[in-house]
């Protein structure tokens, strides 16, 4: 039961700070020049090419690429009903799902609002997995949602989707 404490925890904190950041709607201005400087909130701003802004360049979101894979996994073992194999790989889960969020997306992403509202869903479905007392269609309901959301937010932003090797050994 401790560790289901663990991961309230974990939910109610990733929950917050979803909340809070999404609801903030503003956005903020590009980096002149395109180096890291402080914001006025003071966090360092993610490096952006001013080539970038316009659209022209490439969108990079590292957090969201190691999730592709990690939910790909998710979903297969959903799909083959393997509740031992998915609590097995949730700390893998959910560390990864949590690591994509408002605070993570680079500055040049495609549709914002889009984004926003697919991160929500994911959010959803990711903190929906750190419960620990849960029946297993909802396990595998919840773990098999994860990678065609990750697919859409990876369409809608716009974001470079490095390759990864779809066979599970």
């Amino acid at each position: 039961m401790r560790v289901g404490h663990v991961y309230l925890l974990r939910l109610l904190s990733a929950s917050a700070v979803a909340l809070l950041l999404s609801s903030c709607g503003e956005v903020s201005d590009p980096v002149e020049g395109g180096l890291n400087e402080k914001s006025p909130s003071g966090m360092e701003e993610r490096e952006v090419v001013a080539d970038q802004i316009d659209g022209g360049g490439e969108v990079s979101w590292p957090e969201l690429n190691s999730l592709k894979e990690v939910a790909y996994t998710a979903g297969v073992l959903a799909e083959n009903r393997d509740r031992k194999g998915l609590l097995h790989q949730r700390t893998k889960i959910l560390e990864a799902g949590w690591a994509v969020s408002p605070r993570t997306m680079p500055e040049n992403v495609a549709d914002h609002d889009r984004v926003h509202l697919l991160l929500g869903e994911l959010t959803s479905l990711v903190n929906g997995l750190a419960r620990s007392d849960m029946p297993d269609e909802r396990l595998f309901a919840l773990a098999g949602g994860i990678y065609p959301v990750v697919e859409k937010l990876i369409d809608t932003s716009k974001a470079s989707s490095a390759p990864f090797n779809e066979s599970l050994e």
